[in-house]
């Protein structure tokens, strides 16, 4: 019997640049998550920052990756786990607790560490939504998966730019869909308008991928307002049908995590639509 897993998808509506909230609102969400038994918790794209390419701080407070996330990233958040477990278990009377501060996770963005902190004190896997980095003079967007031990196991950069983001972001367009292995099985990442495109989800399902994660920020005002003049709602007939669809095409599931927020605002009317797909 195929093993069944609990799933937070978390509509979170981020405010402008206001990023500590933002965080710590993420946080508040995962910790529910993890109190009701979930194994994966997702936020959506740009939850940290909202998407304000024009205001100046928005690029002012990309995070910087010092070094190259990888094995190190892996091997350090192990060691943080095993030090967890060591210190939880049998604490001596003279030990200091180990503090993200003095943790060998910080060559890793900020906030990203945080998370692999969050994820193994809680026992939950993670999908930050996506956090807008900066590589020298270009920015990227970019999603990662965290286990539950603390480890980041996967990331992806934002391959299909929606018009608005081209001149701001740099896009991974000539590199491959990679699946990986989680606790969860195998899983590929997307983001956004990414799900547009069936041949990303084919080489996903290609490379083993049983589970498509895809954190969105996307509202009911991104066809213009001459395609709203067409159909209100053709921005929410796109994203029910072709999520469906592609979860069908593939026999995958997809799980969607949009932001949201209040009707009207900065963005026009959100979408939300948040939603777990599976080909039943």
């Amino acid at each position: 019997m195929a093993p069944t897993y609990k799933i937070a998808v978390i509509q979170l509506h981020p405010k402008p640049l206001a990023v500590e909230d933002n965080h710590s609102k993420a946080v508040e969400f995962i910790r529910e998550a993890a109190s009701q038994s979930c194994d994966l918790a997702v936020l959506p794209e740009y939850h940290l920052t909202s998407w304000v390419p024009d205001d100046p701080n928005f690029s002012k407070i990309a995070f910087t990756k010092q070094t190259p996330i990888g094995k190190l990233a892996i091997y350090s958040c192990y060691i943080y786990s095993k030090l967890k477990s060591s210190l939880t278990s049998r604490p001596p009377s003279n030990t200091t607790h180990l503090t993200q501060r003095q943790s060998p996770l910080l060559p890793i963005p900020k906030y990203l560490n945080a998370y692999c902190f969050l994820a193994a004190e809680l026992n939950i896997n993670i999908v930050p939504g996506t956090i807008v980095e900066t590589h020298g003079t270009q920015l990227t967007n970019v999603a990662y998966f965290i286990s539950n031990t603390g480890a980041i196991l996967g990331q992806y950069q934002k391959k299909n730019l929606w018009h608005p983001e081209r001149p701001h972001l740099t896009s991974s367009l000539h590199e491959p869909h990679v699946a990986f292995d989680t606790p969860l099985g195998k899983v590929g990442m997307l983001i956004c308008w990414d799900l547009a495109f069936p041949e990303a989800f084919r080489e996903l399902i290609a490379g083993g991928a049983k589970m498509i994660i895809i954190p969105t920020f996307w509202s009911l005002a991104d066809c213009t307002e001459k395609g709203l003049a067409y159909n209100a709602q053709s921005e929410a007939l796109f994203l029910e049908s072709t999520l469906v669809s592609r979860c069908f095409e593939n026999t995958c599931m997809v799980v969607f995590a949009n932001a949201g927020g209040p009707k009207g605002g900065e963005k026009g009317s959100w979408a939300g639509l948040s939603q777990v797909a599976v080909p039943f």
